[in-house]
């Protein structure tokens, strides 16, 4: 341990010379050997400053004993995840992927997660009331002629290009969600991904419903 907490001080105190300009000896003797020198100071004393804290015994073993070893504690920790009550294991695992959706449009936390579940919400609904009104659009389109049924067609063909455009952002944000709570944490830095997405669909949708809604004050007036 002494060794190697010398190697790896030596290491540091030459990497540190640099600061010395032209004096320093990584001018002198050469950038490319003083670095290799420096790396290898401090790999090797980093390496054995931790090795010799660790206890013989783990290096006193053949390869057989150590495969053995190994198939014990792989033995061990799969009879201790895999012999758990199901219901608490799947109530993480849908807390851990509605913690992914949260992240997906904001931060999780308490207030933030009612405002992902409107959000969600809001978008769900203006996605049904577009499909609606899309019909409906159909349906105007064929009962006119001319421009005011090509308005129709072109609002019509808008509304697909957004809905198209929800569904696969909803669907790959849901993926991601599904798959990084099952494997690991949905920390915001796994789920950040989608975010634009998101309120780039939602942003079409808003702009649909402004159409849609005027298309209706139109033919109502």
């Amino acid at each position: 341990s002494i060794i190697g907490f010398v190697s790896v001080i030596l290491g540091y105190c030459i990497a540190l010379d640099i600061l010395r300009g032209e004096k320093s000896v990584w001018f002198s003797v050469g950038f490319y050997v003083v670095g290799m020198l420096t790396f290898t100071l401090i790999l090797f004393g980093t390496v054995l400053f931790i090795a010799s804290f660790l206890p013989s015994e783990h290096f006193q073993c053949s390869a057989e004993e150590a495969a053995m070893k190994y198939d014990e504690i792989c033995n061990a920790m799969s009879n201790t995840l895999f012999r758990q009550e199901p219901l608490p294991l799947l109530r993480v695992y849908c807390y851990n992927t509605w913690q992914g959706l949260v992240n997906s449009v904001a931060k999780a936390s308490h207030v933030l997660s009612l405002y992902a579940a409107g959000a969600y919400l809001i978008l769900a609904a203006a996605v049904c009331f577009l499909i609606v009104q899309r019909r409906k659009l159909e349906g105007q389109a064929a009962e006119h002629t001319g421009s005011s049924a090509q308005k129709y067609r072109d609002l019509a063909e808008q509304i697909d290009t957004s809905l198209c455009f929800t569904f696969v952002t909803m669907a790959g944000i849901l993926i991601n969600a599904v798959v990084v709570g099952l494997i690991i944490f949905a920390q915001p830095r796994y789920m950040i991904y989608g975010m634009g997405l998101f309120y780039t669909a939602c942003s079409m949708i808003a702009w649909d419903l402004y159409k849609c809604c005027r298309v209706r004050s139109r033919n109502t007036a």
